[in-house]
């Protein structure tokens, strides 16, 4: 009954309007579109207000066709003229007219089958705009309409520009985002030096892009490198709960006005739904580029993970809602460096004769209880162990890197360096600029984002992981990695032996180079910076395209708070327990 009670009440609306004015009366087969430069003929000098959509096919009278769910939309502040209110659709909603237009806008859920999904908007040039919210999904408190204004306020109407037929609908996105990269911490790392590279790309195809990372005092930080690109941190203090921390992102985001909130780290997954709240205006994004699944939010938050193994499990839990994006490499600053290499040497006392092998990472030993997380030491101890086999050759083993694990692998080195009775293995620490040391290898062992850069160098790589596993990249075994990322957890039954395994091919020169080359164009092909940078984008202008219901979101942010809540409940029962007895 309300809706044939709203299209009565539409109906008159448009009878007594082309009753009063002829000149708007539509001759079979136009567009009531085409019926602007008429209405301005005839001298009318209506004045509608957003959601006046008389002409309008299945949108509600007095309502905007995009308003949130048949609410009154609020007036705009610059009066339209007729043409631009009684076409098919209000100018300020910008989906345009004519017969390839839908039977009901995108923002209502009630299109019929043309295309259309829920959220999906148009601007002025026919683009499409996926703002959740506002009229014409603009952006509030932004202007109505981008066109020059001449004085006196009224926009101008390029006929041209009306007459042009209107691209199909779904056409790509052009209106810059405002994104939110929200970082663990401050350690210099892989992950973060990603992130920096991510943002850096994004920013420079027009994008407006903010780091925010939790404040801490690592060995060596990421700051430099995020100044360097041009970023100002944003700190948000460390120790906070679920619920403070969601007040710190919920603040940074209505400060800098962002549409999107992605976290670099799974357990931020939780404060970023909280953070956006019920808004459909802002979303959530969470990235996870460990090397197991953490499942720390509901389906409907988008999930980006790094391996093709993590992505078809994630696909069981979030859907749709689940992306791959392997760790990018910026082929303009990671690249064979031959002079670099050689400088790297000189400057270590290491000859050019000599085989070297590099692992460049961070040194982080997991806290006892952990179960997520990438095990890095036992990979440094095995390769340490490895100069000491039977029949070795007399390589050098060089170290770049800090963290939690920097005491044990000292200990090591030393041990290993008096039974060799020379400098066998070299800890230099971290460096602000680890690439002269990738190039400089003859062969690089690495895990996880590292590996990618060592191949990016023209290095061949080895591949270490946990329980003694290691694994030679190359054309035989590169299916393997993309499937489970570089790392590996196979226990072999001598894993000195089994490494020498993978080393002994490399000894040639000439099977170096090979191998270097083949991993230089892998990179180029698969990893490169701005094929990440435009899957992000693609995430991002997906997920704010869902239109989640607001009872959606609600039921969200109101399933995490009661976990973080039980949760808390489950520790001070445990505690009092604990205490009694």
């Amino acid at each position: 009954m309300g809706r044939r009670r709203a299209g009565a009440v539409r109906a008159r609306r448009l009878r007594r309007l082309l009753r009063l004015h002829p000149a708007l009366r539509q001759p079979a087969g136009r567009d009531r579109g085409d019926h602007a430069a008429a209405a301005r003929a005839g001298g009318l000098d209506h004045r509608a207000r957003a959601g006046d959509d008389l002409g309008h096919r299945g949108g509600r009278p007095g309502r905007c066709c995009l308003g949130p769910r048949g609410r009154r939309a609020p007036r705009l502040r610059a009066r339209l003229p007729l043409g631009d209110a009684v076409g098919a659709r209000p100018a300020a909603c910008g989906h345009g007219s004519g017969p390839a237009a839908p039977r009901r806008c995108g923002g209502c859920r009630r299109s019929r089958g043309l295309g259309v999904r829920p959220g999906d908007r148009r601007t002025r040039d026919g683009a499409a705009d996926r703002r959740p919210r506002g009229c014409g999904g603009l952006p509030r408190g932004r202007p109505v309409d981008d066109r020059a204004r001449p004085p006196g306020g009224r926009p101008a109407a390029p006929q041209a520009a009306r007459a042009s037929p209107a691209p199909p609908w779904g056409a790509p996105v052009s209106a810059p985002l405002r994104i939110g990269f929200v970082l663990e911490g401050l350690a210099l790392g892989g992950c973060p030096l990603n992130a920096i590279d991510l943002a850096r790309t994004l920013r420079a195809q027009g994008h407006h892009v903010v780091l925010v990372a939790v404040d801490e005092q690592p060995r060596v930080s990421v700051l430099p490198r995020a100044e360097a690109a041009g970023f100002d941190v944003v700190r948000i203090p460390a120790g906070a709960g679920l619920f403070g921390r969601a007040r710190q992102l919920a603040a940074i985001a209505r400060e800098h006005d962002l549409d999107v909130l992605h976290v670099f780290a799974a357990w931020l997954g939780r404060s970023a739904v909280l953070a956006c709240g019920l808004s459909g205006r802002r979303v959530p994004v969470v990235l996870n580029w460990l090397m197991d699944n953490e499942f720390t939010t509901t389906g409907r938050t988008p999930l980006v993970v790094g391996t093709g193994g993590l992505h078809r499990e994630a696909v069981e839990v979030h859907g749709a809602r689940s992306y791959l994006l392997e760790p990018p490499v910026d082929l303009d600053q990671d690249h064979p460096d031959e002079v670099a290499g050689k400088g790297f040497r000189a400057e270590l006392g290491i000859r050019e004769d000599e085989l070297l092998l590099v692992v460049v990472g961070r040194i982080d030993e997991l806290p006892p209880g952990q179960e997520h997380g990438v095990a890095k030491l036992p990979g440094l101890m095995l390769a340490m162990d490895a100069l000491l086999a039977p029949g070795a050759p007399a390589a050098r083993l060089v170290l770049v890197g800090d963290g939690s694990g920097m005491a044990a692998v000292a200990r090591r080195a030393a041990e290993v360096n008096r039974e060799l009775g020379r400098e066998g293995v070299l800890l230099t620490g971290a460096l602000a600029d680890p690439r002269p040391a990738y190039a400089a290898a003859d062969v690089g062992l690495a895990m996880g984002g590292s590996a990618l850069r060592v191949m990016a160098h023209g290095s061949p790589l080895v591949v270490l992981g946990d329980h003694g596993f290691s694994l030679a990249a190359g054309p035989d075994t590169i299916g393997q990695f993309l499937v489970d990322g570089y790392y590996g957890t196979t226990a072999p039954a001598d894993p000195v032996a089994h490494l020498w395994t993978q080393l002994e091919p490399l000894l040639d020169t000439d099977e170096r180079r090979g191998r270097g080359q083949w991993g230089v164009d892998l990179v180029r092909e698969r990893y490169s910076l701005e094929a990440g940078a435009a899957t992000l984008e693609e995430v991002y202008r997906t997920t704010l395209a869902h239109d989640d219901a607001w009872w959606e979101r609600l039921a969200d942010v109101g399933y995490l708070a009661a976990r973080d809540l039980l949760g808390r409940a489950r520790s001070l029962r445990a505690r009092a327990a604990g205490a009694t007895s």
